[in-house]
């Protein structure tokens, strides 16, 4: 089975800051993993590993915050933690402990649920702003 390019992987560690979006913890001091919102089984070629599709959570497919979301499917999908078939990850909120309720974008950004931008110094606006990628190497994240 594919996995997500290391772009990708870099967007979303950068988004979520390494950090579990149900609880907040690190992943630098507990195992974590990147989690398919819309399950890899269902999503569509196109959308399986894409940072809209991706949120970091603590634990595996059945510990810590990775394994809660499976075991309770409905209060994840009312989180936007996991997603039905039908649904779209781009189109649907999601709750993180950083930004709040969100919308998650293909290039590792976030846009608020009330439909607008960011706001100028807000920790979204500072956030989106700090993370490029070079055009050489997709993988090298500078922070600029």
């Amino acid at each position: 089975m594919s996995e997500p390019s290391r772009k990708t992987c870099a967007l979303v560690d950068a988004r979520d800051n390494e950090a579990c979006v149900r609880c907040g913890r690190s992943l630098w001091s507990v195992p974590g993993s990147r989690h398919h919102r819309k399950p890899r089984s269902v999503a569509g070629v196109d959308e399986r590993h894409t940072a809209a599709n991706l949120v970091l959570l603590c634990g595996s497919g059945t510990t810590g915050c990775h394994g809660w979301v499976h075991a309770h499917v409905a209060d994840a999908e009312t989180h936007g933690w996991l997603l039905a078939s039908c649904q779209d990850p781009e189109l649907v909120p999601v709750d993180t402990v950083r930004f709040g309720r969100v919308f998650l974008d293909l290039d590792g950004g976030v846009r608020l649920t009330d439909g607008g931008p960011a706001e100028e110094g807000t920790d979204i606006e500072q956030w989106h702003r700090a993370f490029v990628f070079t055009g050489g190497d997709e993988s090298e994240l500078v922070q600029g």
